[in-house]
């Protein structure tokens, strides 16, 4: 496949640092989610294994529906907003690098008015993703509260018998939201497990892309010796009509041969470029 400019600055630049997140955003807070959550289940347990059952099942439910749900709203959100950066780093490279002749052809408006549109494109990508994250969001504090409910419903005859000591029913209530608030970052594990993969995927495609210009098994040797050596003897340069002394370059005399490497030096204006 070709890649354009900005395409390849954006697989180098933002797809590498999307790798990161892999272990800081995904596999790290996982595993103290799911760590937090176990020890939380094994508590109230320990006090009222009914209501352990109940936030275990909320637990259950939030954790792999709310995920499930948000990354699948926003798979297709993440493929378009890689393409839309795509062509909006393009875009940015394009313009720096011919400034000049869209500026003194008069078509740099042009150009902005398609980095609005591509700007456009991504508000319109990123609030779709936002609903989709916002009700995942919702979905999860329904489930809290629904176990907090249930914490308190299936303790509270306990307490009304006692058979449950009231400090008890209250750890039984308070501890569901502290396992709830520890795993409430699964759902953005998902999105950022979802967005380092997509990323893996468009970097492994660039380096599975073949060489444009492979080096040759067996290279040529280049000559050693070359019959055009390169000879200036009291050269000059000016623009037509212009007088002599205001000559760009002026007696210069140089020898290139082969072998021999010299540089050219002066102020700005010297006429380097025209030599």
């Amino acid at each position: 496949p070709v890649f354009r400019r900005g395409d390849l600055l954006g697989r180098m630049a933002a797809d590498v640092d999307a790798l990161q997140d892999l272990p800081l955003r995904v596999l790290q807070p996982s595993a103290v989610a799911v760590g937090v959550a176990a020890l939380s289940v094994a508590v109230v347990a320990a006090l009222l294994p009914v209501s352990a059952a109940a936030l275990l099942l909320c637990l259950l439910i939030a954790a792999v529906a709310v995920p499930a749900v948000t990354a699948w709203a926003n798979r297709r959100a993440e493929a378009m907003q890689a393409d839309a950066r795509a062509d909006m780093t393009a875009g940015v490279v394009s313009l720096l690098r011919s400034r000049r002749e869209l500026v003194a052809y008069g078509a740099a408006p042009q150009h902005l008015d398609l980095f609005d549109a591509h700007d456009a494109t991504l508000t319109r990508i990123a609030r779709r993703a936002a609903i989709a994250t916002g009700a995942g969001a919702g979905i999860w504090a329904l489930c809290a509260g629904g176990a907090v409910w249930a914490a308190l419903a299936l303790g509270t005859p306990g307490v009304r018998h006692a058979d449950l000591a009231g400090v008890a029913l209250a750890v039984t209530v308070l501890v569901p939201l502290a396992a709830f608030e520890a795993a409430a970052v699964l759902p953005a594990a998902t999105l950022a497990r979802s967005r380092a993969l997509g990323s893996g995927a468009r970097v492994l495609e660039l380096l599975g892309t073949p060489a444009p210009v492979p080096e040759p098994a067996e290279p040529v040797a280049l000559p050693v010796h070359t019959p055009w050596p390169v000879t200036l003897r009291n050269a000059g340069a000016h623009w037509p009509g212009s007088p002599s002394e205001a000559a760009a370059v002026h007696a210069i005399d140089l020898d290139l041969t082969p072998g021999r490497s010299i540089a050219v030096v002066g102020l700005s204006g010297a006429g380097k470029s025209t030599l």
